[in-house]
């Protein structure tokens, strides 16, 4: 059940969050919608408020730490949503792990084909190689030094 003062304020947030330099005031709003769910539910708030305050979180403060964790606990409990997915790789990528960021945007692109922020998102972040052997982690030795033998720098484009 949405409580309706908690999702009004939600609902400011997203709006004020659309515009960059309202950053502050939107992170604002996200925790106010927090607090009142919190009260009404006696829970620790609905999913989505959660991530786009760890979102918030993390571009405006810089606590990245408690960012990533409020996100993925909003994606473990409301997995089926694309907007919280498409913001903990958003989170993700602003704390430099770029392969969980990766998978959580390919995760967001998977439950709303359509969106075409999650597509420009996950092109801003840049296209990986298949891993040499793919019955190996990416992350696996051999994949790694595999990659860095057969990788070709793009040419220039000549004058």
């Amino acid at each position: 059940m949405i409580y309706k003062p908690a999702e009004d304020s939600f609902r400011k947030g997203v709006e004020a969050l659309q515009n960059q330099f309202k950053q502050k005031e939107a992170m604002a709003f996200f925790e106010a919608s927090l607090l009142l769910d919190s009260r009404k539910q006696k829970s620790s708030g609905q999913p989505r408020y959660r991530s786009y305050y760890g979102l918030c979180l993390s571009t405006t403060k810089g606590k990245m730490k408690e960012a990533l964790k409020l996100c993925r606990k909003a994606t473990k409990d409301e997995f089926y949503n694309h907007e919280v997915w498409f913001n903990l790789g958003k989170v993700e990528r602003e704390a430099g792990n770029q392969h969980k960021a990766h998978k959580a945007l390919v995760r967001a692109l998977h439950l709303s084909p359509r969106k075409t922020e999650i597509r420009e998102e996950l092109e801003s972040l840049g296209l990986r190689r298949t891993p040499m052997f793919s019955f190996l982690d990416r992350d696996h030795v051999l994949n790694r030094l595999m990659g860095r033998i057969t990788y070709r720098k793009p040419r220039e484009a000549q004058l």
